[in-house]
């Protein structure tokens, strides 16, 4: 009996001769229960990009972290211990300069955000594409499964000496079934959105 593939295989081929720079060039903020995503219907099982963002009537602001240059980065770890669950733990860590009152109050509602409504989380690539962690509405309806992003493992540090740093290093992580998809909507339409 010949064998029927079971999932539609893609190919993976970076655009000839394109760089591919590394590192994280804005991050923004929001409230994941004031904003919807527009995605179309997947393709042979596969996700599609978001195309395009829409604020529910009660924000209109993403709100932008200005981080210490080139100390911002996106990981994740995929597990799929028993081959058929899947489970992706995204992280966002990034410095921010000045242990103060700012960084202690930022932090403080980072805490209460990630455990009341969640954090979306807009990550600018320096290579280009935009990455949404986070979201909680697409194509005007909730998540099947919550997607549950909040502040773990930040450290600060005053640093020793006048030229050490002195920075709070913040991690802002949760864990999904899937990775980020990309928001391949104009970036001028996410930063007309910056507070």
């Amino acid at each position: 009996m010949p064998l029927t593939p079971c999932a539609k295989n893609i190919s993976y081929v970076n655009t000839p001769c394109a760089p591919a720079p590394g590192g994280v060039a804005r991050i923004a903020i929001a409230d994941a229960t004031l904003w919807d995503f527009t995605q179309a219907a997947p393709v042979s099982g596969v996700p599609q990009p978001y195309t395009a963002i829409t604020d529910l009537g009660t924000s209109d602001k993403l709100y932008g972290i200005n981080f210490t240059r080139n100390k911002a980065r996106y990981t994740y770890d995929q597990k799929n211990t028993d081959g058929v669950a899947p489970s992706y733990t995204h992280k966002l860590v990034f410095d921010v300069p000045n242990l103060n009152m700012l960084t202690e109050q930022w932090a403080y509602l980072a805490d209460m955000q990630g455990y009341c409504c969640g954090i979306l989380i807009f990550i600018f690539m320096n290579a280009g594409p935009i990455l949404i962690m986070g979201e909680a509405s697409v194509n005007a309806s909730a998540l099947p499964i919550p997607f549950y992003t909040y502040q773990d493992g930040s450290k600060g540090d005053s640093g020793q000496k006048f030229d050490d740093p002195n920075a709070a290093t913040v991690t802002l992580t949760g864990m999904y079934n899937r990775a980020l998809i990309q928001y391949t909507g104009t970036p001028a339409s996410l930063l007309s959105l910056f507070n």
